[in-house]
């Protein structure tokens, strides 16, 4: 039997992240594949035969063992599309195969009766003259709308609680729409909720995040679909189909139409008022988060503004240093790394980086996965990567005093650091990091810079509308900031800024490039403090006072992200009631 790369990465992924196989089987396994010149899994099948149910549950198939063989019956009309077959019974619909993940890649689920045999047997079937040669189009319309087939059959290895997610036609249709119109929309998050109306009876709906704002796509209360839903969402992120009480976090990939899209899938319990069960009746909700396309990632392309990309560059072509990125979830944090390490000399640098989870994969670097789960935290990878002779490293998030302080400690040992924290503005991080523990003469001496970011909303192109008198927002905004600019260089690039302005405003109606919210798409607002002398001095002799490290960061010519998205504003990028929405909402 032979399975694809992606099939064992998927399965490893679930099968340690539930403990059910230790990091040196998995080491075992990987070496006898290697040795063999064979998948993980098949090795996996072979050294682990107690995981095969596990294994079975997470490819969507009912388990068979190697010696089963598909036996061809006088009846059976067999098609044959791409790599894999499917055999019409007269009560029953049969696929085979000699790769599970192929059939999932092209039907986005596996019917009922999965047959998984030697290739050799597929070989046979190639050489077949009786086997039908049919378009991919025919072969989805005949087997999927058919009612014949019985691809709405239920497996009885499922839990009676769950509904099979192959049971369900509805269900993956709606599941192909909601995921079809997240891509359409553009959105980051796909939420799908439970509630109940004023009468208990409850609902399921579906909402959009689009440029950091939710919307509802839609509502129905056909619960039957939502089971369905869940079930489907749970087998593709390798989750327990029968777990309802506890959180679940996963990934899966969705192939749609050839288009194959990554997702991070997260779980929960909720509670509604359901009439139906006389009372309270525990349901789950769904947060599906689409993964960074970072293939064309760059600075430039994510709008930054000139000034701030010379810094970034600046700071990320350092012999050494510690950088960190600092905004709220979903502020863009990890897109700006990810742009910063594509622009990195991979070829001549070993970088490598400490994520949880793995948003998105960038060739010729050394990507790590913790999983604290198992005791392979943070702390733990980074230590280990110490000891691989980094030139750059990434570490996803200052967690606890021990990362802070070993990724500070590996900064001025010669090392570049990346990582990213939670505060409300660039100089709150020195204050941050020391009341996590760092000391402060550890922080001032390997600090380099710190970049505080948020996300604000793009006017829609093809219907914004220029401001008719912009004098108000020029004395309200403006005028102000001018006068308590103590960067003369500074000052002169916001007053070339004024002088061109296109000061513009949203269409309350919008058009039907932006679905009528005027706006589309979102840009950053990124300001950079940078350590200085003076900025030590403070730290060390001022206890790090946040007001007096604002003042000199501005004396030095820091750009605010008061003033970066004010200069948005009169490039008629955004709007002054986005940039203060953004600003006071945070």
């Amino acid at each position: 039997m032979h399975f694809s790369s992606e099939s064992s990465e998927r399965v490893l992924a679930f099968l340690k992240h539930n403990v059910l196989i230790s990091l040196a089987q998995e080491h075992e396994l990987r070496e006898k594949a290697k040795a063999q010149k064979i998948s993980e899994l098949d090795v996996m099948i072979k050294l682990f035969p107690e995981n095969a149910d596990k294994i079975a549950e997470i490819l969507q198939m009912e388990y068979q063992t190697l010696t089963t063989k598909y036996v061809r019956k006088k009846d059976d009309t067999i098609f044959r599309i791409k790599d894999f077959y499917l055999v019409k019974r007269k009560n029953e619909g049969l696929i085979i195969t000699h790769d599970p993940q192929l059939v999932v890649d092209y039907f986005n689920y596996i019917t009922p009766t999965t047959y998984v045999v030697p290739h050799a047997q597929i070989e046979e079937f190639s050489h077949d003259s009786k086997v039908t040669e049919a378009s991919p189009a025919d072969i989805e319309q005949y087997f999927i709308q058919s009612d014949d087939i019985l691809i709405d059959s239920v497996t009885e290895k499922k839990s009676k609680n769950v509904t099979d997610a192959n049971a369900d036609e509805d269900a993956v249709k709606q599941l192909d729409k909601i995921i079809q119109e997240s891509s359409k929309n553009g959105s980051s998050d796909i939420h799908v909720e439970v509630d109940s109306d004023v009468d208990g009876i409850p609902f399921y709906l579906v909402r959009y995040r689009v440029d950091g704002v939710l919307k509802e796509f839609l509502r129905s209360n056909n619960m039957d679909v939502y089971a369905g839903i869940l079930s489907q969402i749970k087998l593709r992120a390798g989750l327990k189909l029968d777990e309802t009480r506890l959180p679940q976090d996963g990934r899966m990939n969705y192939s749609l139409f050839g288009n194959i899209s990554s997702f991070r899938v997260s779980t929960k319990p909720v509670i509604i008022n359901d009439i139906k069960s006389s009372g309270d009746s525990q349901k789950e909700k769904i947060v599906i988060r689409r993964m960074p396309d970072i293939s064309n990632l760059n600075l430039e392309k994510l709008g930054y503004n000139p000034l701030n990309i010379k810094i970034i560059r600046e700071a990320s072509s350092l012999a050494h240093g510690f950088n960190i990125i600092t905004g709220p979830t979903g502020s863009g944090k990890t897109t700006l790394l990810y742009a910063i390490l594509q622009e990195l000399d991979r070829d001549r640098l070993n970088i490598s980086t400490i994520e949880d989870p793995v948003e998105a994969e960038i060739k010729k670097i050394n990507q790590t996965q913790a999983l604290p789960e198992i005791g392979l935290d943070f702390k733990r990878v980074l230590r280990a990567e110490l000891r691989q002779d980094p030139d750059i490293i990434m570490v996803g998030e200052m967690r606890d005093r021990e990362t802070a302080e070993i990724a500070a400690e590996a900064s001025l040992t010669g090392h570049l650091v990346f990582s990213t924290l939670h505060t409300k503005n660039a100089v709150s991080s020195i204050t941050r990091l020391i009341n996590m523990g760092v000391p402060a003469y550890i922080v001032s001496s390997a600090l380099s810079y710190s970049a505080a970011q948020r996300l604000i909303r793009r006017l829609c192109p093809d219907c914004k509308i220029k401001t008719a008198d912009t004098k108000p927002v020029i004395k309200k905004y403006m005028t102000p900031l001018m006068k308590n600019m103590p960067n003369k260089e500074l000052k002169d690039f916001f007053n070339d800024r004024i002088k061109n302005m296109n000061i513009c405003e949203a269409s309350k109606e919008g058009c039907q490039k932006c679905n009528h919210m005027g706006y589309t798409g979102r840009t950053a607002i990124l300001e950079i403090f940078k350590i200085t002398d003076s900025a030590e001095e403070i730290i060390l002799k001022h206890n790090a006072n946040e007001i007096m490290l604002q003042a000199d960061s501005e004396k030095q010519g820091m750009l605010t992200m008061e003033i970066d998205g004010l200069i948005k504003v009169l490039e008629g990028t955004s709007s002054i009631e986005e940039l203060y929405r953004a600003l006071i909402h945070d």
